[in-house]
């Protein structure tokens, strides 16, 4: 089994390519319907292949308490569809080259909130990363 890196960096190349793929789409329909669009078909895909790769998983689901069910749907919503659109209509009126640096600035938010309200560790290197990722986020901007 692979440890958190080698998913983290599939996870990376999966979304570097989906920006690319995300703007020729876009070009041709309406950013609401793409939106839903690409949220339904991952759940439907997800719902084909879960069964498939982690039969377990059904058992997951029943005994899940309720606040696990929300906080995934919020996060959901929130992140699949919201933020899906809000990117939708970014891609559409910027470079990909200058506005993914930007929408990937989302670790930075993601640290402070971990930080804040998961009560993670504040160390060094965190701080480092973080500083790095503004950096990053400034320079597209120029």
């Amino acid at each position: 089994m692979a440890d958190w890196f080698t998913y983290a960096l599939l996870t990376s190349l999966l979304w570097g390519c989906i920006p690319v793929l995300e703007k020729t789409g876009i070009q041709a329909m309406d950013n609401l319907f793409a939106a839903a669009l690409l949220r339904a078909s991952g759940a439907i895909m997800g719902a084909v292949l879960i069964p498939i790769f982690s039969p377990t998983a059904l058992k997951a689901i029943v005994s899940a308490p309720p606040k696990a069910y929300l906080c995934l749907m919020a996060a959901g919503f929130l992140g699949s569809f919201v933020g899906q659109l809000t990117n939708l209509n970014a891609l559409k009126l910027g470079e990909v080259t200058k506005v993914v640096p930007v929408t990937a600035s989302w670790p930075l938010l993601a640290m402070i909130a971990a930080f804040l309200l998961l009560g993670e560790p504040v160390t060094a290197k965190k701080v480092c990363a973080i500083f790095l990722v503004v950096s990053g986020v400034v320079l597209a901007r120029i």
